[in-house]
């Protein structure tokens, strides 16, 4: 029975940290690795020069993630589902390997259990398909086998690994420094003298060579070296940010405090243990990790996970002990059914928390919020036939790589592993409004835009009188401008619905038009024919909440949005923003109000500042009446 309960504890802390898998999050760099990945796989080579570009095309590009886009591109070529499973995959090994030290390091599966929850949920927003996952898994794989006598040997080959995977193997080094500093120092506090492990030392200087096993040598390190530069541009990358301060639980910056908070209680009585008891007692490597960390994440929120996977084996811990401490004097007769009935209850509540979360149909879909990609658009826009220089939207550019090989884009988010700092302030002048976009635009000469749509965006300042720019295709994401010398513009040009007639964006115009021209009840039918294909489609019930809001429908809104949310509720905030505009459409200010103050983005990589100044407008205006 002992067994049993262990095995369904263990079962229980993996599936209830499991649950937080699907970050809602786009995951824009996924399209362009995947690209790369083709790439490699069909030339038989690392690309070390650039053509993905028209900015830099032929400038040397240093690809330190290459391997990862191998392997998912060729996941990839079987299923595209796949990524999604594979990566659903890794994200249980990472949990598996994390709780294996934290059980080891507290000799409690209930305190291990407790804070890998804890743990995951705060991890819940950095878990995109992206490389990074690799070095979490890496260094717990360092973290757990660091006492076994064949570790020393395995860094070497975890590193040639690790360099072609993903940049964090600098860390993963300092990771194994660390631990042979700390190991030097605890032998030496017990032989009262210096003493040097040679073979442990070895092991250091295998694994400091074995990152050199990579087509670019030790040049591989200017990539991570280049963020310690504060004056970068590329800093300004939201990933790149530091969390800002905040204690509600909701929000990503609020958990990693409040497990910054634990997590340093943790430390502490790691510490006490360890000068009370010696060396046995207490793991100063697990403090010196979580540490190191907690200052990078301080400086960077995409260390977040990092640090919180670091600091599980002492948050465990200090759980662990708590949990002794209150059932100390509780006697054996009671506790028996208690630690009978628990791990089946955690079971209970780790499978509830699966309830609101969904994989299928379409895992790949969801997991990378597809709405936000221009696929009708980009398509309209390879049949023009234009030239291959596009002016695009930074998020979109992998995007195009993967769907477009024939199309060079202006930037993408390989950020600084190829683009200039002036190629990425320029595009963000750009973006901005800054001053100078007509002398931007002569010199970067696009053939043609793919951007996103909106009062103040690139979109409406392209098509001023001023510029000229001519919009040829929009739909409700993205438009395909050109510019007002294009020789395309003098030749006819494709019908929208003989090139993208069945596509869902393209389809979703035609349900908007009959609600301008009246005529709400047809484009709800156009919207259920779009959703019944495919029910991820979210701009869809956008179009059912607006056709209900020309009608004064407010129930018919709250219907719409809730259906909406029942099909994903990962996009529950994007929905929510459409409900709100509907509401205001059909005359309920209030409910507006309501609606938006629960739609405010929580995630590291959003920017909830458009949502608080509607909220602010929106209070303003209703304290007018």
């Amino acid at each position: 029975m002992a067994k049993i309960n262990g095995a369904v504890g263990v079962l229980a802390a993996l599936i209830g940290a499991g649950a937080w898998f699907q970050p809602s999050v786009a995951g824009s760099d996924l399209w362009w690795h995947l690209a790369a990945g083709r790439e490699i796989v069909e030339q038989h080579a690392v690309p070390t020069a650039d053509h993905f570009s028209f900015t830099l095309a032929g400038q040397p590009w240093m690809h330190h993630e290459w391997l990862w886009g191998v392997g998912y591109w060729l996941i990839y070529g079987v299923a595209p589902d796949g990524v999604a499973l594979a990566n659903l995959a890794l994200i249980f090994a990472i949990f598996a390997l994390w709780l294996a030290v934290a059980v080891r390091h507290s000799q409690s599966l209930l305190g291990a259990g407790l804070a890998l929850w804890v743990t995951a949920a705060t991890c819940y927003w950095f878990l995109d398909v992206r490389p990074h996952e690799v070095t979490l898994a890496f260094v717990g794989i360092v973290v757990l086998t660091r006492f076994q006598p064949w570790a020393r040997w395995l860094w070497a080959p975890l590193m040639v690994l690790w360099c072609n995977l993903h940049g964090g193997f600098v860390f993963g080094l300092g990771a194994i420094g660390l631990f042979a500093v700390i190991e030097t120092f605890e032998d030496s506090i017990e032989s009262q003298k210096l003493r040097i492990d040679r073979t442990l030392w070895l092991g250091v200087a295998l694994a400091a060579l074995a990152f050199l096993c990579n087509p670019w040598g030790w040049r591989i390190l200017e990539y991570p070296i280049a963020y310690l530069d504060r004056e970068s541009p590329f800093r300004a990358i939201l990933e790149w940010q530091p969390p800002p301060f905040d204690l509600d639980p909701r929000r990503f910056s609020g958990r990693f405090f409040w497990l910054l908070g634990v997590g340093t209680l943790g430390a502490l009585h790691e510490v006490v243990a360890r000068v009370r008891g010696g060396r046995r007692s207490g793991d100063l490597y697990l403090v010196g990790l979580a540490g190191v960390t907690a200052s990078m994440a301080l400086t960077s929120r995409r260390f977040i996970p990092l640090f919180a996977l670091a600091a599980l084996p002492l948050i465990a811990r200090l759980l662990g002990t708590a949990v002794t401490r209150v059932t100390r004097d509780v006697p054996e007769r009671r506790l028996r059914p208690a630690g009978l009935a628990l791990p089946f209850a955690a079971l209970a509540a780790a499978l509830l928390l699966w309830r609101d979360v969904h994989l299928f149909p379409h895992p790949l879909a969801r997991w990378t919020e597809s709405y936000l990609y221009p696929r009708a658009a980009l398509r309209y826009l390879q049949s023009l036939e234009t030239g291959p220089r596009v002016l695009n939207y930074y998020n979109w550019g992998g995007f195009i790589m993967l769907h477009a090989p024939e199309l060079k884009v202006l930037i993408d988010g390989r950020a600084n592993t190829i683009y200039t700092e002036r190629v990425y302030n320029d595009y963000v002048s750009m973006m901005g409004g800054g001053d100078g976009l007509p002398a931007r635009l002569a010199l970067y000469a696009p053939d043609v835009a793919l951007l996103p749509i909106g009062a103040n965006s690139l979109t409406s300042r392209l098509t001023s009188p001023e510029l000229g720019w001519k919009i040829v295709y929009i739909d409700s994401s993205a438009a395909v401008l050109l510019p007002p010398n294009s020789p395309r513009l003098h030749r006819a040009l494709p019908d929208p619905d003989a090139v993208v007639g069945d596509e869902p964006q393209w389809q979703l115009v035609r349900a908007s038009a009959l609600t301008a021209t009246g005529r709400p009840a047809a484009a709800r039918e156009v919207a259920d024919q779009v959703l019944a294909r495919n029910s991820l489609v979210i701009a869809a019930y956008r179009e059912l909440a607006d056709s209900y809001a020309a009608e004064r429908d407010v129930a018919g809104v709250t219907a719409a949005i809730e259906r909406g949310i029942a099909a994903e509720p990962r996009f529950a905030g994007t929905l929510r923003q459409y409900e709100a505009t509907a509401y205001e459409n059909a005359g309920a200010p209030e409910l507006a109000l309501a609606t938006l103050e629960r739609a405010v983005p929580r995630g590291p990589f959003s920017r909830p500042e458009g949502v608080l100044q509607n909220i602010a407008d929106l209070r303003a205006r209703l304290r007018a009446r």
